[in-house]
């Protein structure tokens, strides 16, 4: 099988690319290719969904990739990321999407957390398709809740539930993002971590060294 990676990015956080790419060359197996959707934007909407649409349909059809796996630039992943999401795809009959079940969104700046557990459906960050997502009907370009469209329109799924924490959503207020974006005070982050120690428990070390410095 042929195994993409598609990263969406604007270009205005250099810093967080190249600490995704750092990322990935940590990653027990490696992706086929590689897809940093990273044109100049036309204006100042979020276009994430344009930008993973656009990355699926050149990994899909110019580089015939078997499964797509979106990786978001400014987020952590585990070194077992893509063996994880691949072998689980495989073990479960190769469904048109896959996603982990569990996600963190952590803001590195106030050191709040938030857990979300969600058995139907997976962030968009934690997400991976088959070439069936290009028989979809993608929502306008600067939708920014891609997730829920995909998750909803195709017909075979899995979730997977993990004890492990594979992803971190990194929270911080640096450019322009889909979603909710990345506000500094949300009163749904509930949980303090102030000396950092619950994200150090996850995170690599020179992830952690990466982080203090922003």
């Amino acid at each position: 099988m042929k195994l993409g990676v598609l990263i969406p990015t604007r270009g205005d956080r250099e810093n967080f690319l190249n600490h995704s790419k750092f990322l990935l060359s940590k990653q027990t197996i490696k992706p086929d290719e590689i897809n940093i959707v990273d044109f100049e934007p036309s204006d100042n909407e979020k276009d994430i969904t344009k930008r993973y649409r656009i990355g699926c349909e050149q990994l899909f059809n110019d580089k015939k990739c078997d499964l797509v796996v979106f990786w978001e630039d400014d987020d952590w992943y585990s070194p077992k990321y893509l063996e994880t999401i691949k072998n689980n795809w495989i073990d479960s009959g190769k469904p048109q999407i896959i996603g982990v079940g569990k996600t963190i969104y952590y803001h590195i700046l106030t050191k709040k957390y938030l857990i979300v557990n969600h058995p139907h459906k997976s962030s968009a960050c934690c997400t991976a398709v088959t070439k069936d997502i290009l028989d979809i009907k993608f929502p306008t370009d600067n939708y920014p809740y891609l997730d829920k469209e995909i998750w909803g329109q195709v017909k075979s799924k899995k979730v997977i539930n993990v004890d492990e924490f594979y992803h971190v959503g990194i929270k911080h207020g640096f450019g322009l993002v889909g979603g909710g974006g990345h506000p500094k005070e949300w009163s749904k982050y509930e949980n303090e971590d102030t000396d950092s120690s619950f994200l150090n428990s996850i995170i690599d070390e020179e992830s952690i060294k990466f982080y203090s410095t922003l």
